[in-house]
């Protein structure tokens, strides 16, 4: 990979992750959900198409981008996933 393809996928993957966090946030505000999981999936969709991978591998690279964000961010990934999954439960 050349250093302007290089940096191209670094652009995608910040878009990727971008789109995960709208996702997260969708879920925390209990609105907007449905419209942000449609950005993320056509986004993923559309590079699946250009890159030749499949969406399940580009759906878990980006999963996995959030994942050591978070840890990074010293906030503890799992902790964070069970709260958004116990709101969205809540929303239901």
């Amino acid at each position: 990979m050349s250093e302007e393809q290089f940096k191209i996928w670094k652009q995608v993957e910040a878009k990727g992750l971008e789109k995960l966090e709208n996702i997260e946030k969708a879920i925390l505000a209990k609105e907007g959900f449905e419209e942000a999981h449609k950005d993320y999936c056509d986004f993923v969709d559309r590079l699946a198409e250009t890159t030749g991978l499949t969406t399940g591998e580009l759906d878990r690279h980006f999963t996995t981008l959030l994942a050591e964000k978070k840890v990074r961010s010293g906030g503890s990934c799992l902790a964070e996933w069970k709260r958004i999954w116990k709101n969205k439960k809540n929303k239901q």
